[in-house]
């Protein structure tokens, strides 16, 4: 059902594995306090999928060129930190640069960044519709302090990976699992929500070993 692929056993060139293992040498250091500051966002695609790997298509006849039906799937968009998390934000469609400012930053990261006392930093990766010039003089312009140096290729960095296999998980152990997108909708909201947040905050106080792990790898991809 969750739609992204591992990156653990992938071949990572000289300059990926330089830098990640620069960013981690950077940041091994970092005390639990400073880790509590950062929120760690991304976004998953899941799918509804049959045991053989097929997927499930359902529409309705006018929604034959619909998006989430053609390809029978839930994009989502979610932040984590300690003792904090984001509601879970669903999209049609990709995400793009606007999509991205107007749908999430403004309404979900700008307002929590500038009012938590202890959360202040936004994490997220290179993607596209993360590092448009719009999306940076955005963040600029609202005084949002954010990670500019996120290492690419590096989802076992990133702690709200295991959050969306957990998700996964939690969905598809359900007495009645989705056998439709909007099901589906519903049951990652219902389940995410569910999550315990001592979960959460395990994952984010995970980000020192993390780094360890990828400077013994030599900037390797490691197995979180």
């Amino acid at each position: 059902m969750h739609g992204r692929r591992p990156y653990v056993g992938s071949v990572l060139s000289c300059r990926h594995r330089n830098n990640r293992e620069q960013w981690a040498l950077r940041h091994i250091n970092w005390t639990r306090q400073r880790w509590r500051t950062i929120i760690f966002t991304d976004e998953s695609r899941f799918v509804l999928c049959r045991a053989d790997g097929r997927v499930r298509l359902y529409r309705r006849s006018n929604e034959r060129y619909d998006d989430c039906c053609v390809l029978g799937s839930v994009m989502v968009w979610g932040g984590i930190a300690y003792g904090y998390r984001t509601p879970l934000v669903v999209f049609h469609g990709n995400l793009n640069a606007q999509k991205h400012r107007d749908d999430i930053l403004g309404p979900h990261v700008v307002p929590l960044l500038q009012t938590h006392n202890v959360i202040t930093t936004l994490q997220q990766d290179n993607a596209t519709s993360h590092v448009a010039r719009v999306i940076l003089e955005y963040l600029q312009n609202h005084n949002v302090d954010f990670i500019d140096d996120w290492p690419s290729k590096s989802p076992d960095l990133n702690p709200i990976e295991h959050l969306w296999d957990n998700l996964d998980r939690r969905v598809r152990r359900r007495p009645n699992p989705p056998n439709n997108v909007n099901e589906l909708r519903a049951a990652l909201l219902e389940e995410w929500n569910n999550i315990p947040q001592a979960d959460i905050n395990k994952l984010v106080l995970s980000m020192r070993r993390r780094c360890q792990a990828v400077s013994i790898a030599y900037g390797g991809h490691t197995l979180y």
